[in-house]
């Protein structure tokens, strides 16, 4: 766009526009009656050039290289936890850049790429995808560490910062307390633990195995401790979820789904699904079909009667 400096004379009136402000400079006498229109096109044109300056500036700002990843990225000691770092756009990021990421804890490590100093790490780009870190046993804490994009030159295009808390699964989804349970009627058919070493009333007589619940749908008040701790997971992933954070949400779903949750292993499925994670808008995330089907399947083992329709879909991909 081509701004031009010009001085229209109308009456008494001087209108001096430069494109992005029109300045007037009134002398004592009125202005004319029909002075007035042309001043307001001139007024408006210079607030339509504002309008268009500052589209051109929000779209520059649009177009540079951004880091996403949550402020808060929580690793369990002893186990391999998804990094999830998202870069973009693809198209204004120079060949053979990098991320860099500082403040690493000296006794981690990260599936991808290469330590460049204490604490620093390279990862090419092609493998954020499938970037882990991993602590040792032993290891808690927090640590500060900074997501920088790189060019080969060293000129940092984006920059980035999280708080990495490393802590056991039971401090980061802490179990809900539970009432102590009574002896009722409602319990008989479950298999928890006998409360004591009373034997049950004689004239009770034995619960036909047809009128046991089936396994696959489990009540509440047979959920492990295990399971009732997987629901928190869920609710965590979904919140992972919501903010674009894929991988951090795959290991809490992941967690629900290994203590046999089939809602957590039906939300895990849907993270490797092209069409869910389409649906969800993200970008950045390799889809899996294979992983999508192999946790559909297990979801649907569970009881989960969306993930059959979900298993078809896949099939005629």
């Amino acid at each position: 766009m081509t701004y031009t400096r010009m001085q229209v004379p109308i009456a008494n009136v001087v209108i001096a526009s430069s494109g992005l402000c029109a300045v007037v400079l009134c002398t004592a006498l009125a202005m004319p009656a029909a002075a007035a229109p042309v001043f307001s096109n001139a007024v408006a044109l210079a607030d339509q050039d504002d309008a268009e300056a500052a589209l051109i500036q929000v779209q520059a700002q649009l177009e540079k290289p951004h880091i996403n990843i949550g402020k808060v990225v929580l690793v369990e000691p002893a186990s391999e936890t998804p990094l999830p770092i998202q870069v973009g756009p693809i198209d204004a990021i120079p060949r053979n850049s990098f991320v860099r990421i500082r403040g690493v804890p000296s006794s981690a490590s990260l599936s991808e790429g290469h330590s460049i100093a204490p604490g620093s790490w390279a990862i090419p780009l092609s493998v954020l995808p499938n970037l882990r870190i991993s602590i040792p046993v032993g290891v808690s804490g927090k640590s500060d560490i900074t997501i920088a994009l790189v060019q080969i030159d060293g000129t940092v295009l984006a920059e980035s910062r999280a708080a990495l808390v490393v802590a056991a699964a039971e401090l980061i989804a802490p179990s809900q307390p539970t009432a102590p349970r009574e002896r009722s009627v409602a319990s008989v058919g479950n298999p928890p633990a006998p409360l004591d070493a009373s034997p049950p009333p004689a004239s009770r007589p034995p619960v036909p195995a047809a009128s046991l619940p089936p396994v696959r749908e489990p009540q509440p008040a047979a959920l492990t401790e295990d399971q009732k701790r997987a629901l928190t997971f869920i609710v965590r992933g979904r919140a992972q979820a919501q903010q674009g954070n894929i991988a951090a949400a795959r290991l809490f779903y992941q967690r629900a789904a290994e203590a046999n949750l089939a809602e957590g292993a039906l939300a895990l499925a849907g993270t490797y699904d092209p069409a869910e994670l389409a649906a969800m808008g993200v970008a950045g995330v390799l889809p899996d079909i294979a992983l999508a089907r192999r946790w559909y399947e297990k979801a649907r083992d569970l009881g989960a009667r969306e993930a059959e329709e979900r298993l078809r879909r896949l099939s005629s991909r």
